[in-house]
């Protein structure tokens, strides 16, 4: 119902009264926005993981007891993991997103 309902909406913001397919007025931008911000979005991640992975390391490296090396370590692990993560959903969101636009505009 929902997916009918954006679906609708889509088509009437594409598709022109006769229905012949216009230049596509939403993806279009959507795509040259993407090609720019992607690429920067990319090395402001791999910037800020990188940094915040080294301060971690000095934070573990300087920690006294036991229990704040275990506490830095854990929070080292799940930024790494955090990292990973960000990075694979840009490559994935990269990699989508010309072939579900396509699917979405039925070509």
């Amino acid at each position: 119902m929902f997916y009918q309902f954006c679906l609708t909406i889509f088509n009437l913001l594409v598709k022109n009264a006769e229905g012949a397919e216009t230049q596509n007025k939403v993806l279009d931008p959507t795509y040259q926005a993407l090609d720019i911000i992607l690429p920067v979005a990319l090395g402001i991640v791999l910037l800020c993981g990188t940094l915040y992975s080294i301060v971690l390391g000095v934070q573990y490296s300087r920690a006294e007891s036991t229990d704040e090396r275990s506490k830095v370590k854990k929070r080292l692990v799940n930024a790494i993991i955090g990292f990973g993560v960000v990075l694979v959903l840009v490559a994935v969101l990269y990699g989508i997103r010309k072939p579900l636009g396509d699917f979405i505009s039925g070509n």
